[in-house]
């Protein structure tokens, strides 16, 4: 805990005492259908919410390590997935959909402990092309940040 409060200074302390629950880290999976140099492609991009110049160097490895993590679980399928999903992202015009989300959050529990909440949410359609395989690789992933962030949170 104290790590976190030095991190984050005296504001974020008092509104953590208070009960308010903090933002740690944010991963968006970004896809759209492109062209380039006249053939069709999709693009994939994993933008952390924690864009800033001053990043520590601790949330720099924590927002590479959650994009690794969600390239080897919920992006990762076979190729008739792959198609579906091109197709769905044809339909919206270079449009950019956000195909996944996941965030950590902290808290102080009513017995002085910090506590780690892992939230996701898939986008539907992306959810209807690949339903079988990202139940499975949503709980991994949950799990497997406990790892990366050092802490207990699924």
């Amino acid at each position: 805990m104290t790590a976190i409060i030095h991190f984050f200074g005296e504001e974020t302390r008092r509104a953590l005492i208070e009960g308010d629950e903090l933002l740690i880290l944010e991963m968006q999976v970004m896809a759209k259908a492109e062209k380039f140099q006249g053939l069709e492609g999709a693009s994939v991009e994993y933008v952390s919410s924690c864009m800033t110049d001053n990043r520590s160097p601790w949330m720099q490895e924590k927002i590479r390590l959650l994009a690794d993590l969600c390239q080897d679980t919920v992006m990762n399928f076979d190729n008739t997935i792959r198609d579906k999903l091109f197709a769905r992202l044809q339909r919206q015009d270079g449009k950019e959909i956000c195909l996944y989300r996941i965030a950590v959050w902290l808290f102080i529990g009513d017995d002085g402990i910090p506590e780690w909440t892992v939230r996701d949410s898939v986008e539907p359609g992306f959810a209807r092309i690949n339903r079988r395989e990202l139940v499975h690789n949503r709980m991994e992933i949950q799990c497997r940040l406990k790892r990366i962030i050092g802490k207990k949170v699924c």
